[in-house]
């Protein structure tokens, strides 16, 4: 599904967050969002979602569809890589 996987855990988010809101605006900067969701069946099919996967770590992906393109990536790509894909604002 194209999902990504940041190099930030759950405590490290909670750690900068303070119990503050957040922004997460994605790097093609048309796409934000500002809720952690438990599961995929929390949003709409086709929305955007920021959870933290079984190991904890931050992932990013659409319900049922796949997150790669708003990055402007593709599975298999060898033609680019990127290393900024997000900025979270804390409130």
């Amino acid at each position: 599904y194209g999902n990504t996987i940041f190099n930030l855990t759950k405590n490290q988010f909670e750690e900068t967050r303070k119990g503050r809101d957040f922004v997460m605006k994605l790097s093609n900067n048309s796409n934000s969002i500002i809720t952690i969701s438990f599961d995929y069946k929390d949003v709409k099919e086709g929305e955007l979602i920021a959870r933290f996967n079984s190991n904890n770590y931050l992932e990013v992906a659409m319900n049922n569809a796949n997150a790669s393109s708003l990055f402007g990536y593709y599975l298999y790509s060898t033609e680019r890589i990127y290393y900024t894909l997000a900025k979270i604002d804390f409130k």
